[in-house]
């Protein structure tokens, strides 16, 4: 998501499947779209933290123990 200001009209846009979405905001809605950017950036980034936890929860977890066989004759 971005907004963009590329023809000197505010737009914003979005990349989904690979089809690019566009829309004019006008100066009216521009405010209202860069907070909705900012906001989808801060949730992106927590998300993207909760997935480094939840890796490094995934290692710290026991592995199942293998039971060894005994060699006793």
């Amino acid at each position: 998501m971005r907004i963009g200001t590329k023809s000197r009209r505010p737009t914003y846009s979005l990349n989904l499947k690979g089809k690019t979405r566009i829309v004019y905001l006008g100066e009216a809605k521009e405010p209202v779209a860069k907070a909705w950017v900012e906001n989808y950036r801060k949730l992106q980034g927590v998300i993207d933290e909760m997935t480094l936890i939840n890796i490094e929860m995934l290692k710290r977890m026991e592995q199942p123990s293998k039971k060894r066989k005994s060699t006793k004759k």
